[in-house]
């Protein structure tokens, strides 16, 4: 059965830190991953399962779904109901009030927060494409936002637990743009490559191999919105060929790399 894929995405240089996405999804299937932002969905039609931490998250239509920044998850459509959704895309300055140390609930139900958050999704591409100020719509949206994350119930905290020395640097070390074999960031860091490799995982959730892939993304995602060419954009961050990059790329983003660098 083919893939069913429609995804639109809008940003603009005078709400830097803010990008938004309007997506339906039938048979997709995401590669576990992460975003560097907060990720603020609202979710139209469909079901979706996901894994975000310790727990097991179940959403559908008319809920409202919060994922904070390197929180890995795949959110996919279950079922053979399509999964539509809009999402915020928040840099944190965005959120001042929200830190991963004091996490939100993941889902929530409240069809007055849903409206609101809503209709803010649905006025911003028409502006955009009308090429209006902004003004009006960026006020009114900073006192709903404000309004929404003020309500929204907090998750119970987990038990804090401090990092261990190595992984910091293991994680500046594989935010190059160029691959790193497990074999030389084991060397780089005196660990044993099967130590590292499962203490890396156990702590954020991915292997090495696959967060370095995510990063690679995120630069790629970056140089895409900057307008540069797909080709040039692929062999710089050391894909084989343009058709590898697209696959790892859809696989995390769920678009293609010139579906999302169409975005306005």
């Amino acid at each position: 059965m083919s893939l069913r894929r429609q995804v639109r995405f809008w940003r603009t240089p005078a709400l830097p830190g803010l990008e938004l996405r309007r997506a339906r999804y039938a048979r997709q299937t995401f590669a576990r991953h992460t975003h560097p932002v907060w990720s603020l969905g609202l979710v139209l039609e469909g079901q979706t399962h996901f894994e975000l931490g310790e727990a097991c998250w179940q959403a559908g239509a008319g809920d409202l779904v919060l994922i904070p920044p390197q929180a890995v998850h795949d959110c996919n459509p279950q079922g053979e109901a399509p999964l539509g959704y809009w999402m915020f895309y928040l840099d944190p300055v965005w959120l001042p009030g929200l830190t991963a140390r004091s996490p939100c609930q993941v889902v929530w139900s409240q069809p007055e927060a849903f409206a609101a958050l809503r209709a803010l999704a649905t006025r911003l591409p028409g502006l955009l494409q009308r090429g209006e100020s902004l003004d009006e719509w960026r006020q009114g949206w900073l006192a709903q936002m404000a309004e929404v994350l003020a309500c929204w119930p907090a998750q119970s905290p987990s038990a804090d637990r401090t990092p261990s020395p190595w992984l910091a640097r293991a994680q500046a070390l594989l935010c190059q743009p160029q691959e790193l074999s497990l074999t030389h960031l084991s060397q780089a860091l005196g660990l044993s490559p099967s130590y590292l490799n499962r203490r890396f995982g156990a702590e954020l959730g991915l292997p090495p191999h696959r967060y370095q892939l995510q990063q690679r993304i995120e630069l790629a995602k970056t140089a895409l919105r900057a307008g540069a060419p797909i080709v040039q954009v692929a062999v710089e961050l050391g894909f084989s060929d343009q058709s590898h990059f697209t696959r790892h790329f859809t696989a995390i983003v769920g678009a293609t790399p010139a579906q999302y660098q169409k975005g306005l």
